[in-house]
């Protein structure tokens, strides 16, 4: 049950009704011997699964009143929003198709055209200068409310392509697979399919992939027998590898050099690969390195050598090469090192080619690029010309002469080029082109903040030139959680932000990867809460630096970024005009204290098992949901999605209704939950850009 009551904030042009007010209905957990009242909880549907989804109808009528009362509020700025989503589309719904991946004789590329919400994947014949369109996004999507094309893997011999996509948010994919010779897709359908990898056997005859259990982990790796099935043989999918440990993750690739398929099994603190070699008709796995605590490693294949980066010597990683034995285990006493262990640098990523070996990381945040020549075993840096910038390396096909990456900052809009291995001269191959806009109108700054501790924490901003920053409103994005770096990077959503005068800000706080491993491991388990500490020195040295002023910043994350949110606004509500929390990690505590939820044993790594009352204490102390309090709030704006198998509906649900029920302002306070959705929010360009045309119109009104 809920209640419906009047509500005019300080933003709106009209009285706003039926706002509604869920019915506190009490209720206890049992947590370590005490009781926590939880008077929301009935918002959880009882036997919830993915498959059962929100059938109860009380529920359902309390998220569908919210989402009438949103609705209502957006209605008073029609005008606004679809002049914001204008601005949105001349910059982002452009004709446009990427730079072409060479495999064999075939150039591979794609296109998105103005008008239409999905891409098209397309191939040229490189001998014959054939062009053809393999799968059309749009057409596939054209009877679903939902789409988003998540596997696109090509046969070793380019005759079949293995599609698989989700169709209403859970990321629980249907896996087809297209004949390019016929263009039809064959009848053959897998579904609960998870998009984590797909390797082909490099005789096309089969293929692994991995699927989700009913709990939505995908810790089981299946082999289907491809040939045997288009010859009309019945075909039974056969899982071939299964991890029982429920707080590690799984993943499968196909090595560089195309010998080896890797299973790789992790959790935060370690990891163990699996081989096998794609050659062998026998399925045989064997482990090259044994699994040590806190000890992770990434490996790749280079024919007779292995390529692997690991933290063995300290969090900041070091490159290795290693030849290959007849026994298969490695010996680390017996390497080449790449690159060194270093106390000011952390190395990030790397690409194998037959030639050299390219690879990534950050110096005091900053980006750098070096190749290392596997013959004369010499290193050389590659000089990038740019301030505050995000690169990003795409590996691609083994033998090529040529590095591929991507480069942009907040107001330099993405430009792919190459690099000669061999000499490190690079070349544009494409500029990502951005309608009426000029990089030289704007402006960008990479500053420090200092934290509680005392530790800098770096943030980068830009904003246009010609704005009174004495006077200009901010808006301060962050995440901050999993090692997951926040980099700054061009996105044309941020536009109409900024020809609004607004100063934008990218918070490179502890407890992501922005400054390298030893980063995140700064701020996670039982020091998360300098991740949050972190986020409002970022805003404090804004006003201090006259780049903000206080109550006029607009804070925004999503999914642990939500939490990021909920937890600073619980913190420091008075140093902001409103917040954006989308899909946000709220309930903490109660997701997990409950196993069964898809996602809760995996975490323990990242926040502590909460069994352990230590871990509970402490968690106790931030997590957003239970610290409400009765308190002045800004405006918040809430996003869910019904279907979100990472943060479940119920958790944004509670939050927002447990802070009507206690904040002591006027505010506004909306929840939009996407009833036919997921964690990621609406499928397709024009979904995702009207959600954003939203959000603008919340921070420009609030």
């Amino acid at each position: 049950m809920f209640i419906c009551s009047e509500s005019i904030s300080r933003t709106e042009r009209i009285p706003m009704t039926s706002m509604p007010k869920a019915q506190q209905k009490k209720y206890e957990h049992i947590y370590h011997g005490k009781a926590f009242q939880d008077n929301y909880h009935w918002l959880r549907q009882e036997n919830w699964t993915q498959d059962t989804g929100v059938t109860d109808p009380e529920i359902l009528s309390y998220i569908e009143a919210e989402n009438t009362y949103t609705k209502q509020y957006f209605d008073q700025y029609k005008d606004l929003t679809n002049s914001i989503y204008q601005e949105l589309l001349e910059s982002i719904d452009v004709d446009d198709e990427t730079y072409p991946v060479i495999k064999d004789d075939y150039a591979y590329f794609s296109k998105t055209l103005k008008g239409k919400n999905y891409d098209q994947h397309w191939r040229t014949h490189l001998p014959t200068s054939k062009t053809e369109l393999l799968i059309d996004e749009n057409v596939l999507a054209e009877k679903l409310d939902y789409f988003s094309l998540q596997i696109f893997s090509v046969s070793p011999d380019h005759r079949y392509i293995a599609t698989a996509y989700d169709k209403d948010g859970s990321e629980r994919l249907v896996l087809k697979i297209l004949d390019t010779k016929t263009m039809e897709f064959l009848l053959l359908e897998l579904t609960h399919v998870s998009g984590n990898g797909f390797v082909w056997l490099n005789d096309c005859s089969g293929f692994y992939y991995q699927k989700v259990d009913e709990n939505w982990r995908a810790n089981q790796v299946f082999y289907y027998d491809f040939l045997s099935a288009i010859h009309d043989m019945a075909v039974e999918e056969k899982c071939v590898f299964k991890e029982d440990d429920v707080t590690n993750h799984v993943n499968i690739r196909k090595s560089a050099d195309k010998q080896h398929m890797f299973i790789d099994v992790r959790d935060p603190k370690d990891n163990i690969v699996y081989v096998h070699n794609l050659d062998d008709k026998e399925f045989k796995l064997y482990t090259p390195l044994p699994r040590k605590t806190n000890i992770k490693y990434d490996l790749e294949s280079a024919e007779r050598d292995w390529i692997i980066m690991t933290n063995d010597k300290g969090p900041n990683k070091r490159l290795l090469s290693v030849k290959k034995s007849d026994t298969q285990a490695i010996n680390l006493k017996a390497v080449v090192e790449i690159a060194t262990l270093n106390d000011t640098s952390a190395l990030i990523d790397y690409a194998v080619y037959a030639s050299h070996i390219v690879y990534t990381g950050k110096k005091k945040g900053l980006p750098f690029l070096k190749i290392w020549d596997r013959k004369i075993r010499s290193t050389k840096d590659i000089p990038f010309n740019m301030e505050s910038f995000t690169l990003n390396l795409q590996q691609t096909e083994y033998n090529d002469s040529k590095a591929r990456i991507s480069l942009s900052n907040l107001i330099q809009p993405s430009a792919t080029r190459l690099i000669d291995l061999k000499t490190g001269n690079q070349a544009v191959v494409k500029q990502r082109e951005v309608p009426n806009f000029k990089t030289e109108n704007y402006v960008t700054k990479r500053l420090e903040a200092p934290s509680k501790d005392g530790v800098f924490i770096p943030y980068t901003l830009a904003y246009k030139k010609g704005i009174d920053l004495n006077t200009a409103p901010t808006y301060l994005y962050g995440y901050g959680s999993y090692g997951y770096p926040i980099d700054p990077n061009f996105r044309a959503t941020f536009l109409p932000l900024l020809n609004k005068g607004y100063v934008v800000v990218i918070a490179h706080i502890r407890g992501g990867g922005d400054l390298g491993r030893a980063w995140y491991e700064a701020a996670k388990l039982k020091t998360k809460k300098k991740t949050f500490d972190d986020f409002i020195a970022c805003a404090e040295h804004l006003i201090k630096t006259n780049h903000a002023q206080k109550g006029n910043i607009t804070i925004a994350g999503g999914s642990a970024g939500g939490m990021l949110v909920g937890a600073t606004l619980n913190m420091r509500p008075d140093l902001f005009k409103s917040a954006l929390a989308m899909v946000p990690f709220v309930d903490v505590i109660n997701t997990m204290m409950d196993a069964t939820l898809p996602l809760t044993p995996g975490e323990y790594h990242e926040w502590g098992n909460p069994e352990d009352k230590a871990y509970f204490d402490y968690m106790l102390t931030y997590a957003p949901y239970d610290n409400v309090t009765a308190q002045n709030y800004p405006a918040i704006y809430v996003s869910s999605g019904i279907n979100d198998p990472r943060v479940t509906y119920w958790e944004p649900t509670k939050w927002v209704a447990k802070l009507r029920n206690l904040k002591t302002d006027n505010n506004i306070l909306l929840l939009d939950t996407e009833m036919g959705a997921g964690h990621g929010g609406p499928s397709g360009k024009f979904g995702y850009l009207m959600e954003t045309a939203k959000q603008h119109t919340f921070v420009f009104k609030s």
